[in-house]
């Protein structure tokens, strides 16, 4: 097993060298699950779950754009992304789940000119949104070609005029945990950051180093930064371990007492949130510490489960109403699942998060 030392301080202090003992065999980067360890959670709880979860993005993914004319980010973002998640994982889907998303997400063109709310419309989320969507819908012959592909340039080329100087991207009025629609700034650029990472072209390094140089320096104040920095610290896959350790010391520290995780340590659980930590730190689920706080996330999310195959939507601030959020909400806790599963099945495609 490869092994990560932790860096310690020139002070030395005695904490730093017991943390290191502690943390270093949690830094191992995981795209595969260990012949023989022991599941996450049972396929008998877990297959049911996920049965029902993607019964319900099923019919309502296609619904939206049939009854509303519109298609939206969470829909055609949160959702289909994970409907085109659990069909890359072996999940059979019928044709029309996603043929209408596909087709629509290929007019690059018709993104920002949508019927609906015109003050809920935020062009760079749209753009960030159908961008990772249409990607993981693409056909394995066309990601191949990034670089050669007009589509990657496309994207590429709406994306950096709304770099920041300091090499984020912000959405509009978001929440600084974000929204299970609108995962906030680092979200943002992490979407950002892959999305011109996986065109491949010389162009766009200036603005991809200088946001990895930005998603690297961002606070671990709460949940959704950490796990947005654990992978994307283990994607990028150059050092920065002592990143990771951060990263894993907050979320561990976070989880609640039920198993979840809020935005902040201490506060309630939520399921947007919980998803995130829970597809964070698979990239770790090697480990049985981490494996075992995992179990007891999943636990929640599954118990938490609607007879619907639904969540209830998270919101900022919670316990509000909102139709976006409940798709987004579900769709999040569905892909955590998704990678859940993955994980506990070798042969199976890694999924993509």
């Amino acid at each position: 097993m490869k092994r990560f030392w932790m860096i310690v301080s020139p002070l030395g202090c005695l904490w730093g060298k017991v943390r290191g003992w502690l943390m270093a065999g949690l830094l191992v980067h995981t795209s595969a699950m260990v012949q023989g360890a022991t599941p996450i959670v049972s396929n008998q709880q877990l297959r049911p779950s996920l049965e029902r979860a993607i019964e319900f993005l099923g019919s309502q993914v296609p619904a939206w754009p049939r009854e509303n004319q519109c298609f939206s980010c969470h829909h055609q973002g949160d959702g289909a992304r994970a409907l085109a998640s659990a069909r890359a994982q072996g999940w059979k889907l019928p044709a029309e789940t996603l043929d209408s998303s596909q087709q629509w997400l290929e007019k690059l063109e018709d993104w920002h000119h949508q019927k609906g709310d015109p003050n809920a419309k935020d062009p760079l989320l749209a753009d960030l949104q159908f961008s990772m969507t249409r990607m993981l819908l693409m056909p394995s012959s066309m990601a191949s070609e990034t670089e050669s592909h007009p589509w990657f340039r496309s994207v590429g080329e709406r994306l950096l005029p709304h770099q920041k100087e300091d090499g984020s991207w912000a959405l509009e009025s978001v929440p600084t945990v974000g929204t299970p629609g609108a995962p906030g700034s680092a979200w943002a650029t992490f979407w950002a950051w892959r999305l011109l990472k996986a065109a491949a072209y010389p162009a766009f390094s200036p603005a991809r180093e200088r946001a990895e140089k930005w998603l690297l320096q961002i606070p671990i104040q709460h949940v959704p930064n950490a796990a947005c920095k654990l992978l994307f610290v283990q994607e990028r896959d150059q050092g920065a371990q002592g990143e990771s350790i951060l990263c894993l010391e907050f979320l561990m520290k976070s989880q609640s007492r039920f198993g979840g995780w809020g935005p902040y340590p201490g506060s309630p659980a939520e399921i947007f949130d919980t998803s995130l930590a829970l597809i964070a730190l698979a990239t770790h689920a090697r480990d049985e510490r981490i494996a075992m706080i995992m179990k007891r996330g999943a636990s929640f999310l599954i118990a938490e489960q609607l007879q619907d195959g639904s969540w209830q939507e998270t919101t900022r601030p919670s316990g509000g109403k909102s139709h976006a959020q409940w798709i987004s909400t579900s769709a999040w806790a569905t892909q955590a699942l998704l990678v859940i599963e993955a994980f506990q099945k070798p042969d199976r495609p890694e999924i993509p998060r």
